[in-house]
C-alpha cells in the first residue's frame, strides 16, 4: 500500500542497492485482487522490451506459446517467480483498486497510513471495524490455488526465489520455502521500539476476526474494536506492536528489498504473474532483469513487457507451463 513514486534502476545508479529500500512503496492493489477467471484463450505477445526488439511474436496456439515461454526458462538454474494480487484474487482475496473494490468504501488518506487508521479509530472506530473485517475476513478463509502450487513444484527442480507484493502468506501455505514479501505480511507483527517481528498463525488471526464481528454496535464500540485487535495491533508490556505490512507514506523493508535486488541480479530466469506493473518501486524488478538480458515471461489477464505473454488465469496457465518447462 505504497506511495506512488517513479522507480530509477539502482543497479544504474551511484546509490548502493540498500539506498533503495527506502524508495516509497505505491499502490495497494497488490494485496487484494477480485476473482473473475476467464478462460485461457492466449493471444498475440506483448511487445518485447530489450533494446532493439519491439516487434511481437504470433502466439498461434497455447501450445506453441507454451513451448516457446518453457524452452525460455528450461534451462535456467536460479528463477525468480515475482507476483502480484492477480494471484491471490484466484483463490478469493479482493483487491483495493477496482471500481467496486474496498478503496471505494474506505479512502486511502484514512485507511491506508497508520495516521490515517488512528484518527479513524478514535472518530469513527465503527468504520474501522468494518473495513479491518473487510480486509480480514478473505485472507482468513483464503486456501493456495493451483498457481501457488505450480510455483511450489517447480521448486522441487530448480532454485526458485518467490518475491511477492502480497500479504496474504499463501506462497508458505503451498510450500514455497524462499519467499521475500516486499509489502510485508499479516502474518506477522512489528513491535515499533525493539524492531521485531512476531508470527502471527491463521488461528490468531480467525480469533481477531471473530471478536470484530462479535463488538457490539454501539454508540462507542472503540473499546470493543482495540481489545479485538489487540493480538495483531495495540499496546502491551512489550510496547507498541502493529501488523508488518508496508502502507501508504512507508519505505519497503530494507533487508527484504535488497535480497529482491540480489535475488533479480542473479536469475538466469524470471516469470512475472499476476501484477499490472503499476505498483512501485516493486514493478520496476521484471524490467532489471530484462535490460541484464534475462528472459521475462508474463502471466495473466493484462499484457505486460515480455519476452513471451500468456494471457489468462495463473491458476489455468502456470500449472501447464510448470509442465511444460519439466518436460
Amino acid at each position: 500500500m505504497p506511495l506512488v513514486g517513479k522507480f530509477l534502476d539502482p543497479g544504474r545508479s551511484s546509490r548502493s542497492k540498500n539506498d533503495w529500500a527506502g524508495r516509497r512503496s505505491c499502490g495497494s492493489s497488490d494485496m487484494f485482487f477480485l476473482l473473475r477467471i476467464p478462460l485461457f484463450v492466449p493471444r498475440r505477445e506483448a511487445p518485447v522490451a530489450s533494446a532493439g526488439r519491439k516487434n511481437f511474436e504470433a502466439m498461434n496456439s497455447p501450445f506453441t506459446s507454451l513451448q516457446r515461454a518453457a524452452s525460455h526458462l528450461r534451462s535456467a538454474r536460479d528463477l525468480v517467480v515475482f507476483t502480484g494480487a492477480g494471484v491471490s484474487a484466484e483463490s478469493g482475496i479482493p483487491t483495493f483498486r477496482d471500481a467496486s473494490g474496498l478503496w471505494a468504501r474506505f479512502p486511502p488518506l484514512l485507511f491506508a497510513t497508520w495516521p490515517g487508521l488512528v484518527a479513524t479509530a478514535l472518530i469513527a472506530p465503527a468504520r474501522l471495524r468494518r473495513f479491518l473485517v473487510a480486509v480480514l475476513e478473505p485472507i482468513v478463509t483464503a486456501r493456495p490455488n493451483p498457481a501457488h502450487f505450480a510455483v511450489a513444484e517447480l521448486e522441487q527442480h530448480k532454485r526458485v526465489t518467490v518475491i511477492t507484493q502480497n500479504i496474504d502468506g499463501l506462497h508458505q501455505r503451498a510450500g514455497s520455502s524462499r519467499v521475500l514479501e516486499v509489502h510485508g505480511s499479516l502474518f506477522a507483527t512489528h513491535a515499533r521500539g525493539a524492531h521485531r517481528k512476531g508470527p502471527v498463525s491463521v488461528e490468531t488471526l480467525e480469533r481477531v476476526l471473530r471478536d470484530l464481528k462479535a463488538v457490539p454496535r454501539g454508540f462507542w464500540p472503540l473499546r470493543g474494536v482495540l481489545k479485538a485487535a489487540q493480538p495483531v495491533w495495540g499496546i502491551d508490556r512489550r510496547g507498541l506492536h502493529r501488523p508488518a505490512v508496508v502502507l501508504f507514506g512507508q519505505g519497503l523493508p530494507r533487508s527484504v528489498w535488497a535480497a529482491s535486488v540480489e535475488a533479480v541480479d542473479r536469475c538466469d530466469g524470471l516469470l512475472s504473474v499476476g501484477t499490472s506493473g503499476a505498483v512501485f518501486p516493486a514493478a520496476g524488478l521484471p524490467d532489471r532483469a530484462r535490460r541484464a538480458g534475462v528472459p521475462v515471461i508474463g502471466v495473466g489477464p493484462d499484457p505486460v513487457p515480455a519476452d513471451v505473454w500468456l494471457e489468462g488465469p495463473a491458476g489455468a496457465v502456470l500449472p501447464e507451463l510448470v509442465r511444460e518447462i519439466l518436460t
